[in-house]
């Protein structure tokens, strides 16, 4: 039986932006990774490129990513900039976790720990938006036998439920006041689970459950 680690659903915003670069480095505090933060850290590696910055709370709990394919961007100070937007509310700052693929906070760092049939996991839902990316955060909830995944996030102010049966292979979630979203998905080769959709509108949608161990 295979183990997992503790995560949680997400769905981020992909930005690209062009600029000057920035000098901030890493955080040098201890820092445990939440569930979720740890499921964006996951989902970040896929993408990261030599310009990609991903932005940590010092209490683990808040991220942002941003990734740029030019030459010339500002992706560590717009995803710190993003970041302490939203880590304010919590009494805490930001610092840099990683630039491109390497992890430039230099203080020790606490990943969830792996266990036999965990509850959270992280799950990603990327929808397309105009010619970029949004994505969302939330919770996967698997319980012991995985035959029906529990899916929880938040589409802006809007919550979203929904779930991921394991014997048809087939996920939905529907959100309040906003677009709903469902497809398939298979065993992933980096992710536990990955699949496609689309939303209510006809936008395309990526869906990931990550970690796998």
């Amino acid at each position: 039986m295979r183990s997992f680690a503790w995560g949680s659903l997400f769905v981020s915003a992909l930005v690209a932006s062009g600029c000057h670069t920035t000098s901030d480095t890493g955080g040098g505090t201890p820092v445990t990774l939440s569930p979720a933060t740890a499921g964006a850290y996951e989902r970040y590696k896929e993408y990261a490129e030599g310009a990609s910055a991903l932005a940590v709370s010092t209490d683990g709990k808040i991220w942002a990513t941003r990734h740029c394919y030019e030459t010339r961007c500002r992706t560590a100070a717009d995803a710190l900039e993003a970041c302490n937007d939203r880590a304010t509310s919590n009494g805490s700052g930001c610092r840099l976790f990683a630039k491109g693929r390497a992890v430039v906070w230099k203080g020790p760092v606490t990943y969830p720990e792996f266990g036999e049939n965990g509850h959270l996991f992280s799950l990603t839902i990327r929808k397309k938006n105009g010619a970029g990316t949004v994505t969302y955060g939330g919770e996967a909830t698997v319980p012991p036998g995985r035959s029906h995944i529990q899916l929880t996030m938040r589409a802006g102010s809007n919550r979203c439920d929904g779930g991921a049966d394991t014997t048809t292979m087939k996920w939905r979630i529907a959100c309040l006041y906003a677009e709903s979203y469902e497809g398939s998905f298979t065993d992933g080769a980096r992710a536990l689970y990955v699949g496609t959709g689309t939303s209510a509108l006809g936008r395309r949608v990526w869906l990931s459950i990550f970690p796998k161990k």
